[in-house]
Order: C-alpha cells, then structure tokens, then sequence
C-alpha cells in the first residue's frame, strides 16, 4: 500500500507492506518546512523593520521499520529507525 498526504506544507510518501498476517514493513520520506516566527521576521524597536531574510527551516525525514503482532494479537513488536535532516535552523537568541 502506498500513501501520499499533503498537509500545511508537509509532504509524506510512505510504503507499507505485508509480509504475512502478522508482520508488515513499511517506508516512509516526509518534507517539511517551519516558516521564521513573526517575531524574528519583524524587529521592533522605535520603528518596525522587517527582516527579509529569513528563510524557513526545512527538512527532510526518511524512516524504515517493521511491525510484528504475536500471540492471540495481545502482543506487539514494533522496530523503527529515522534520520531527519534539517536546513536553514534558527536559533533563538
């Protein structure tokens, strides 16, 4: 089974896959962007300037992982792995 969603900004493609009954692995990639708060993008002092160079944040987040019932389905082993990568991180000061 494949899934795409689109949600404010977020872009997820994952890929599930049924081995038996009882197991499934799956994959999944995500984009994503954080826009600047608006406190960073507008300094205020005497007069409001606005900061045109912030850009958002973005990042990319790929994950892998199995899902495994036992028993009578009253037991369950779920293994997972993820990297996120991020651009253009904010710090706040």
């Amino acid at each position: 089974m494949v899934k795409v969603a689109t949600l404010s900004g977020v872009q997820k493609l994952a890929i599930e896959h049924y081995v038996t009954d009882s197991l499934n692995v799956y994959a999944s990639y995500g984009h994503s962007f954080n826009p600047p708060p608006l406190s960073q993008v507008y300094r205020y002092s005497d007069v409001v300037r606005a900061n045109p160079n912030l850009n958002p944040e973005r990042s990319d987040t790929f994950e892998v992982g199995m899902k495994k019932r036992m028993g009578h389905k009253k037991t369950a082993l779920n293994l997972s792995a993820f990297y996120v990568k991020k651009r253009r991180i904010r710090l706040n000061m």
